[in-house]
């Protein structure tokens, strides 16, 4: 593909110059070679002398701005010049972002802003937390429906997986005799409750940091045994992009042990 955009010299600058004169006796077009600088001038040389230092001005420094701005600046994977009037028009920085504002978390947060297409489903939401370094989980619900609602475990058995303990393995007091896991199921279909749960979602964190108290650097009766930090800034996009007729609750309750 030909490059859309051909950088122009000096000499083609001094050579349409030159074209945009009037013509007369007063403005003679005679002049010496570009090439010679060090040719002798006459009187009838001056105005091409001054148009091709006029000339350099636009081929050497304007022409090679408007390429850098052309190339660079309206790319917004490069842009550096005119990344703030990127951010202005795209609502950027995000009022919901924690991380430090430096050049590629400002480029990423633009490519983000730019590339990213809307939708109401789970995946949505869990590639979203995804792409701020979380994993969730998102329940739904639904309340109890006379002739639909039934009664008994409604979860999805067959993502359910049990394990038992076994002799040799399990450690007593540890190890639970049946250990239920519900990572590839949902939670339950149908709840009692007042027929607005089915507007409400739940978001459970799993990997958010975990802060335990340790001997030495805790005080007693100051620090918490155990602190977790929020996640703030998923809260705030989720809730910022949550169909307007829902009411969203993050879970901490599930996050896992070994982080922190």
């Amino acid at each position: 593909m030909a490059d859309p955009f051909v950088r122009r010299s000096a000499d083609d600058y001094a050579e349409a110059f030159q074209d945009l004169h009037p013509v007369g006796p007063a403005w003679p077009r005679a002049e010496a070679p570009a090439s010679d600088d060090t040719a002798p001038r006459g009187d009838d040389e001056a105005l091409s002398d001054l148009t091709r230092g006029l000339a350099k001005v636009w081929g050497n420094k304007v022409d090679a701005r408007a390429a850098d701005l052309l190339f660079i600046e309206t790319d917004p994977r490069q842009t550096y010049e005119l990344l703030t009037d990127w951010e202005r028009a795209f609502g950027l920085p995000d009022p919901c972002s924690t991380e430090a504002p430096n050049l590629a978390l400002r480029r990423e947060a633009l490519i983000r802003k730019l590339t990213m297409v809307g939708r109401q489903d789970r995946q949505f939401f869990i590639d979203l937390a995804a792409g701020l370094g979380y994993q969730i989980r998102i329940y739904e619900y639904r309340p109890v429906v006379c002739g639909e609602t039934r009664c008994g475990d409604t979860r999805p058995a067959g993502r359910l997986v049990y394990t038992y303990a076994r002799c040799g393995s399990a450690r007593c007091g540890v190890d639970p005799i049946l250990k239920i896991d519900l990572s590839g199921g949902d939670d339950w279909v149908w709840r009692l409750g007042a027929p607005n749960i089915r507007f409400i979602w739940r978001v459970s964190i799993l990997n958010t940091a975990l802060r335990w108290q340790r001997g030495g650097v805790a005080e007693c009766g100051v620090d918490h045994h155990c602190e977790f930090g929020l996640a703030t800034d998923l809260e705030c996009v989720i809730r910022r992009l949550a169909p307007a007729h829902t009411q969203v609750l993050f879970d901490y309750s599930q996050v896992a042990i070994g982080n922190g």
